[in-house]
């Protein structure tokens, strides 16, 4: 995933509830020097469910030896439902390329398979990996990180080799660890992410908006009001538009958590409108924040992307002398983007 490319939703973020990389740790845990029998296993599952984590497993299966095809030694990670049935395995395996021939290669197999409803595998990754690897006796780590819908899958001894990534299957609640083999556990470690987007949600209603905004007099020198998609100015390179929103621009401290606000910000409430990422964002969540500058009109910035991740590297909005044009500046994207105030 490239990080010169972002998917801008015209969605603000307050700056002052997450910080760094927008993500806060919920649950956490480590094992280490478990020893699993065949048909034994290890399973866990983070308070937090599955939708952000990241699950690092170093492991050494007894019994790998040369073979004509990928062996039946193995050892895996499973992934099921609340009710516990299999959703997805991700197996690590060995075997031969040319075996008895001079120029055989040895190799480390990970496959990953989706598992239906009626118990059938669906292959979604076989990937042959040939260096940095244990091949013989040893340990390898397998790690396992789901980001934003899908998991990436990384594998190696000494150093991590980038295997592939596939959809994560909705409804995944725990893990299991288990193989055919006896398996030599050096450690498991696990983290869940706290949801981006429960740190989003504002605690405000529309009534409530609509009531505040009814009771004040606008001015052209407050952002304070309903705001909706003009045009932009965008560079494809850098920044794609994720939506064509309706946004509510009201003073932080109307929030319940407003207090912990500072510099007289301004809040940022999605609307409608959402496109990218849309099945995650809902009205009323929190999209921003606009903080007052030393300059009439002028405000600092922060934003988050499609993906929930906050971008306030030299961000900035400006309201236009009649106070009808919002206009959102992303200078290291070369991307603007205008809102009209709405009557």
């Amino acid at each position: 995933m490239s990080g010169l490319r972002t998917c801008l939703t015209v969605a603000l973020f307050l700056c002052c509830l997450i910080t760094g990389t927008g993500l806060s740790v919920a649950s956490e845990g480590f094992e280490k020097n478990l020893r699993l029998k065949p048909g034994q296993s290890f399973s866990f599952s983070p308070t937090e469910g599955l939708s952000g984590s990241v699950i690092e497993v170093c492991c050494e299966a007894a019994g790998s030896k040369r073979a004509r095809s990928p062996e039946k030694c193995n050892w895996r990670i499973q992934w099921a439902d609340a009710s516990g049935r299999t959703v997805m395995r991700a197996s690590v395996s060995w075997g031969n390329t040319s075996w008895g021939d001079q120029f055989d290669r040895r190799f480390l197999q990970v496959q990953v398979d989706s598992v239906t409803s009626s118990g059938e595998t669906v292959e979604l990754l076989s990937v042959p990996v040939f260096k940095d690897v244990n091949l013989y006796g040893g340990a390898n780590t397998l790690v396992a990180e789901v980001c934003n819908g899908r998991i990436v899958f990384s594998v190696g001894s000494e150093a991590l080799n980038y295997v592939g990534e596939v959809v994560f299957p909705a409804g995944a609640e725990s893990v299991v660890l288990d193989g055919n083999r006896e398996l030599t556990v050096d450690y498991i470690a696990w983290r869940a992410d706290a949801d981006p987007a429960d740190m989003l949600l504002s605690g405000m209603t529309r009534d409530e908006i609509d009531r505040y905004l009814a009771g004040i007099t606008f001015t052209a020198n407050s952002p304070v009001g309903y705001w909706e998609f003009l045009d932009r100015d965008t560079d494809s390179r850098y920044a794609e538009l994720g939506g064509r929103y309706k946004l509510a621009v009201i003073p932080s401290k109307l929030l319940p958590q407003g207090e912990a606000y500072s510099r007289g910000a301004y809040a940022v409430l999605l609307i409608s409108g959402e496109m990218v990422n849309g099945s995650r964002w809902r009205p009323m969540m929190i999209k921003g924040c606009l903080e007052e500058s030393q300059f009439d009109r002028h405000y600092g910035l922060t934003w988050i992307d499609a993906m929930m991740k906050p971008v306030e590297n030299e961000t900035s909005a400006d309201l236009s002398d009649d106070g009808a044009i919002l206009t959102l500046n992303f200078p290291l994207m070369k991307s603007k983007i205008r809102f009209a105030r709405m009557q």
